[in-house]
């Protein structure tokens, strides 16, 4: 490790991240549940699919965007890209709150999915992997990411404050305010260290090349990068790709839409309620995380937390008693908070640091088209007559599929007789 690695400003930019990530989630991430109710309202009375079809979209822009930003970091930096996507972001937002008809409303959460890529887990990503080796990484990680549900806890009850008493077009215009406010500047004082790009060759100890079957052993062992063009290839990534995918269906769907349909069922103020224990044991969940899934494992916590989301989204689907909606929304909240950090611990463990952005982007790739799918999911159910509850239960069966597919790539990792 050099002398930097570790140190007071390798600290000081994994908290400049978190803070990063803090805002954008909760403006653009967290609060999505908030504009879905807001924009299905009158005067807009946008249709519950054409908001799910919006807020799909900008998780595939977002998706598709990360190739672009991996790509772009190679040239410009993270610090540019932060910056830019930051603004990018900030007047979508703005924008957000003004649009009136369907084609308006596309073309602003695509916006606002190009500036979400190029200030979320991509270009965060690469800053820490950057300043960390090893066992710190994968903690230092943890913390950083640990932005997310933090701007969940203060963003929902912010945004939902706001766009009731201000109107949905003036708090728009503040969340843009708030979020270039707070995130450019941060951005700007972000840097890699300066030995960043002197990794060690993606080869095994003998000098040659690591072949797809032997990538876990090889990065695991020894702080050791695999090439993108090996790791893409393996049935480990295609398996732990795919059940991320496929557990983030789940998660967005509910997410997006749990206040409605909480409110479907109750009243406002319980679905308020319920959105913010979410939100509040995501960052339980989170600092717990922090500490548990180095030592657990990271393909056993992937699983354990898919599995909790099954139940959670089942009970959510099946309880209508506050004192049980509080149970599962812990649930659930316990499971999110370490599910949007899982997916670039696993790659940088499993591939090393050299060419994890590249890596991360295509895995995120895959991971954002399910949380493009998830919203859609449960607005054509509510639409097609089916109810909240039908299209909840088809997504705790997706986590129960996705769970499958992560414990199968852990399968395929235990050593045979013959190796």
């Amino acid at each position: 490790m050099s002398p930097r690695r570790g140190s007071v400003a390798a600290w000081s930019v994994v908290g400049g991240v978190a803070l990063i990530m803090a805002v954008g989630a909760g403006v653009g991430f967290y609060g999505s549940t908030i504009y879905v109710a807001a924009l299905t309202d009158a005067p807009r009375s946008f249709s519950v699919v054409t908001v799910s079809i919006a807020t799909g979209g900008f998780m595939l822009v977002s998706g598709l965007g990360g190739i672009l930003v991996a790509r772009t970091m190679e040239r410009f930096g993270p610090r540019s890209v932060l910056v830019g996507g930051t603004l990018v972001m900030g007047g979508a937002v703005a924008a957000l709150g003004r649009v009136d008809d369907e084609a308006s409303l596309l073309v602003v959460y695509a916006l606002m999915g190009i500036g979400f890529a190029a200030m979320s887990v991509v270009p965060t990503g690469r800053l820490v992997a950057a300043w960390f080796t090893d066992a710190r990484r994968n903690v230092a990680m943890s913390v950083a990411f640990m932005g997310l549900p933090i701007g969940g806890v203060i963003g929902t009850p912010v945004i939902a404050h706001l766009v009731e008493t201000r109107g949905f077009a003036e708090a728009t215009v503040w969340l843009a305010v708030v979020l270039v406010g707070v995130a450019v500047p941060t951005g700007l004082l972000l840097r890699e260290p300066r030995d960043h790009g002197a990794t060690p060759s993606p080869t095994t100890g003998a000098g040659a090349p690591v072949p797809p079957d032997e990538v876990g052993e090889a990065a695991q062992h020894a702080e050791v990068s695999v090439p993108a063009a090996v790791a893409l290839r393996t049935p480990w990534f295609a398996m732990v790709t795919l059940g991320l995918a496929l557990g983030m269906v789940s998660q967005i769907g509910v997410l997006t839409h749990l206040f409605s349909a909480v409110s479907d069922v109750r009243d406002a103020g319980l679905a308020a309620a319920t959105v913010s224990t979410v939100t509040f044991a995501s960052l339980v969940g989170r600092i717990a995380g922090s500490w548990a899934l180095g030592r657990i494992g990271l393909l056993r916590s992937a699983v354990g937390l898919l599995a909790g989301q099954a139940v959670a989204l089942i009970g959510i689907a099946s309880w209508r008693e506050s004192d049980a909606l509080f149970v599962t929304a812990v649930l659930l909240g316990l499971t999110v908070g370490n599910m949007q950090v899982i997916q670039p611990l696993l790659l940088v463990d499993r591939f090393g640091p050299a060419e994890f952005p590249r890596i991360l982007a295509v895995g995120n790739l895959f991971v954002t088209v399910g949380m493009a799918v998830g919203p859609l999911v449960v607005g054509l159910g509510v639409d097609l007559g089916s109810g909240y509850g039908f299209a909840l239960l088809v997504l705790a069966a997706c986590s129960l599929v996705a769970g499958l597919l992560v414990t199968f790539a852990g399968l395929r990792d235990r050593p045979t007789p013959e190796r």
